[in-house]
């Protein structure tokens, strides 16, 4: 669980990759993970393409930057069929 693994993490400065599968996306999740911890680092691993335009992807990615402090690190991919 991704909420377990943030509040382990937080203890050591690490960083916490997040993934787009069956309905969650990365961007609420970081958010709210962010406002509950101060060190943890959290990276898309990965923030699927099709389902955005290029544009909004880099909105997203710079207020998450924004809002977590700089913590947050963009990975990007397509993903699989099931996601897409």
């Amino acid at each position: 669980m991704p909420f377990a693994r943030a509040f382990r993490a937080e203890k050591r400065s690490d960083v916490v990759w997040l993934a787009e599968a069956y309905g969650s996306d990365i961007p609420s999740l970081t958010g709210y993970l962010a406002a509950h911890t101060q060190n943890v680092g959290y990276g898309a691993a990965i923030m699927q393409i099709p389902g955005r335009t290029p544009a909004m992807t880099a909105m997203t990615a710079a207020t998450l930057d924004r809002i977590t402090g700089g913590r947050f690190h963009l990975g990007l991919g397509v993903s699989g069929p099931q996601v897409s």
